[in-house]
């Protein structure tokens, strides 16, 4: 019979919802929130990244990310450009504050995933995320 506590969505929505809360709170301290780091990663990370890509890297609607992307322009981690190969298109760069706040995040953000897999083998972690991508995969078939 269904028990709500032992199903494994219920269990893995509740442990993120945790480790989540955690993860805002730490950012919290540097003015800053999990998706707006999370945009910032990748915006540094790239050389130009349009909103459209943005918003698939983040598995997010475009205008969630418009709106993402419109505070942290107005935080001035980032600034829209035209690409110069199409004057339509606009992309995404960090500016010198948006430089600055990633290299601060950045260790932080690697000591709190530190914390959270400490004393957890790597074949373990390998299990969860094959277990994970198992999920998502069967969550998304017909049927």
């Amino acid at each position: 019979m269904f028990q709500l506590d032992n199903c494994v969505y219920y269990m893995a929505t509740l442990g993120l919802k945790q480790v989540t809360e955690c993860y805002n709170q730490t950012l919290k301290d540097y003015g800053a929130t999990r998706v707006q780091w999370i945009a910032l990663y990748y915006i540094e990370k790239s050389d130009g990244l349009r909103q459209s890509e943005l918003a698939q890297l983040m598995h997010a609607k475009e205008t969630t990310i418009a709106r993402l992307t419109g505070r942290l322009i107005k935080n001035g981690y980032i600034q829209r450009k035209t690409d110069p190969r199409d004057r339509r298109a606009v992309k995404l760069y960090c500016t010198e504050e948006g430089h600055k706040m990633f290299n601060t995040l950045l260790p932080v953000c690697d000591s709190f995933y530190q914390k959270i897999i400490q004393d957890i083998p790597q074949n373990e972690l390998d299990v969860f995320r094959s277990v994970l991508d198992r999920l998502v995969i069967n969550s998304m078939e017909e049927g």
